[in-house]
């Protein structure tokens, strides 16, 4: 996620007030190219797709992050990049990646430490309920 400056103008009395804050907002590009790569999977082009997933991935889009780890997930040698992608689109909200880290983490696959393990068996408590 990039921040860029939000400008507001406001209209008090005839005068003009000017705030500033902070917007948080999606790469455009990162989004694109993470359509771009559903469309090349669609197509059967893997390749182009994944080529396409890592670009959006480097813009931090959780989507792309969560397609990622999909991937990665399909090789138990890359299972350690699968969780990094997991964790990282769970912290950016994607809540689909939540399930398939809290596995990783409860059997131990592509785990750094026991303290990475006790760390996401607390968040799943910090869930929001609906």
């Amino acid at each position: 996620m990039t921040k860029n400056l939000l400008i507001t103008l406001l209209s008090v009395g005839g005068a003009a007030l000017v705030t500033t804050g902070a917007l948080t907002i999606p790469p455009a590009i990162g989004r694109s190219n993470y359509q771009k790569g559903r469309a090349a999977e669609a197509e059967g082009n893997l390749e182009q797709a994944f080529e396409y997933y890592q670009s959006a991935a480097k813009r931090h889009n959780v989507d792309a992050l969560f397609m990622l780890g999909e991937i990665y997930a399909g090789d138990t040698a890359t299972w350690a990049q699968a969780v990094a992608c997991y964790e990282e689109a769970h912290q950016g909200g994607k809540v689909e990646a939540t399930v398939p880290l809290a596995k990783a983490y409860l059997f131990g696959q592509g785990v750094v430490s026991q303290e990475d393990i006790e760390k996401y068996r607390n968040s799943i408590f910090s869930l929001p309920t609906w």
